[in-house]
């Protein structure tokens, strides 16, 4: 071991101002509380827990969970396990329920969600939002939590951040993750089958016919067949063979 750590505190040391304090202090403890090395060979190690220098992991953090403590623990790379624990019975019988980590599903929107167990009661958690509530202040309160990189299952404590809703409406729309035109509309009666059958029935139905059957606006077929709405379906349907 110390012929590893001799040159790299000599590394560091050469380039001090591309290294934080904090990277020093843990160069003379190498390792964490369970007595494993920090260090990996041919790495300098990265300044904070978690942090990460040429795509190599340093060390990956643990927390209890809210609310779950001694019982669950959320990791700042989007981790989630399970403690070993002791389970008693009214009869005084006990049995041990050993830690293991936890394999989170993916929900219709996308997120990776995670249910916790206490009191045999099972509530569901989105995983970014557990990262978030161990790892980054929220001194103001904010309400949700969004994906700096827009993608949903990477919930990385560096890829999370708290925010407002109108933020995180304005981040998906840039990032294209939130659709609000169409069937995706919240107010949207149509779909876009409708749109279709419409546009494809167009010379056998009247307007009032289609405005009656699908129960909108004679107006809103009108725009439908002049190609004044539903716009997006157009560029579809040049793209069939």
């Amino acid at each position: 071991m110390l012929d590893f750590i001799i040159p790299l505190v000599y590394q560091i040391t050469m380039n001090r101002d591309s290294y934080s304090e904090n990277t020093l202090k843990q160069v003379s403890s190498p390792l964490d509380e369970h007595g494993q090395s920090m260090l990996r060979r041919g790495y300098p190690l990265a300044s904070g827990e978690g942090s990460c220098v040429k795509g190599e992991y340093v060390k990956e953090a643990w927390k209890d969970v809210e609310g779950y403590d001694g019982i669950y623990q959320v990791s700042n790379k989007g981790n989630i396990r399970s403690l070993k624990r002791y389970i008693y019975h009214k009869n005084g019988a006990k049995h041990i329920i050993e830690g293991q980590l936890l394999i989170p599903y993916i929900t219709k929107k996308g997120y990776r969600q995670i249910k916790l167990w206490k009191n045999n009661n099972g509530i569901g958690f989105k995983c970014s939002r557990l990262v978030a509530k161990a790892f980054i202040p929220n001194p103001l309160n904010l309400p949700e939590v969004n994906h700096l990189n827009a993608s949903k299952v990477d919930n990385r404590v560096e890829n999370l951040e708290w925010c407002t809703r109108s933020h995180n409406i304005k981040h998906s729309f840039i990032h294209g993750t939130r659709k609000c035109y169409g069937e995706h509309h919240s107010q949207s009666i149509l779909t876009d089958s409708d749109v279709y059958y419409i546009r494809e029935m167009k010379d056998q139905k009247s307007i009032n016919e289609f405005a009656k059957m699908f129960r909108v606006h004679k107006a809103t077929i009108w725009s439908i067949l002049n190609n004044k709405n539903w716009k997006h379906l157009l560029e579809v349907e040049e793209k069939k063979p």
